[in-house]
């Protein structure tokens, strides 16, 4: 499988010169971070809470528990390290741990001239609460970011649920935009021109930098799927 951003205009020229089809297209969407932190659904959302759980920001950890995360990560079929960490904003991204200190769930976000870039949004089995957690912290520190650039909260929708989830805590008068699309095909061209563009691309954009270890990490998931 191969995916490439839209909104890289190289890359999509490229795609189109050498005639390549996409079986299937992903949204790209944002949402306005004012008209979402004024949202009536995610005020109240915010004054839900778990009891026994804490949340840190990525920047609060200390250096054994950025080792916990990794290890959850590879837990998941991440195989990441402590300096891929390191790429993201540290009082955005965030950690939740249950009453056992365990890791459950995770939020890792990017501050781009674009706006806030949602890179990874994980929890562990039967973890909607701890993920409810993770966004909550999440929405509060978006609410004191100094956004130096476009004031949006911006992120890749690969499953269906995520733009309902949008709408359901956006007010009506407020739009999800749609900023541009990853566009995937199933069989990977036996093209380096075009595969040398997408990794190149991936230095400059944060998005398609975003796509390039998720395609693999699709792969590893249904592969484990499989197995099981």
């Amino acid at each position: 499988m191969i995916c490439w951003y839209s909104g890289v205009e190289e890359i999509e020229t490229l795609a189109k010169e050498k005639g390549y089809a996409p079986q299937r297209s992903v949204p790209v969407l944002s949402v306005n971070r004012k008209e979402l932190l004024s949202s009536s659904a995610v005020k109240k959302s915010l004054n839900v809470g778990m009891q026994n759980v804490s949340c840190l920001a990525l920047g609060e950890l200390w250096s054994y528990q950025y080792e916990e995360v990794t290890r959850f990560l590879s837990r998941c079929h991440i195989e990441k390290d402590g300096a891929w960490l390191d790429g993201f904003d540290t009082t955005l991204s965030q950690v939740v741990f249950d009453a056992n200190d365990k890791i459950r769930a995770i939020v890792f976000c990017s501050g781009t001239e674009e706006g806030i870039f949602v890179n990874l949004l994980l929890g562990a089995a039967n973890a909607s609460e701890y993920l409810m957690t993770a966004l909550q912290a999440f929405i509060r520190a978006a609410a004191d970011y100094e956004q130096k650039g476009e004031d949006r909260i911006y992120m890749v929708s690969a499953q269906e649920i995520v733009p309902k989830l949008i709408r359901r805590v956006l007010d009506k008068k407020y739009e999800i935009a749609e900023i541009g699309s990853v566009q995937c095909m199933d069989s990977e061209p036996d093209d380096d021109e075009f595969a040398d563009a997408c990794e190149k691309a991936a230095e400059t954009s944060v998005i398609q930098k975003n796509i390039i270890w998720k395609i693999g990490w699709a792969d590893t998931m249904k592969s484990s799927k499989r197995e099981k």
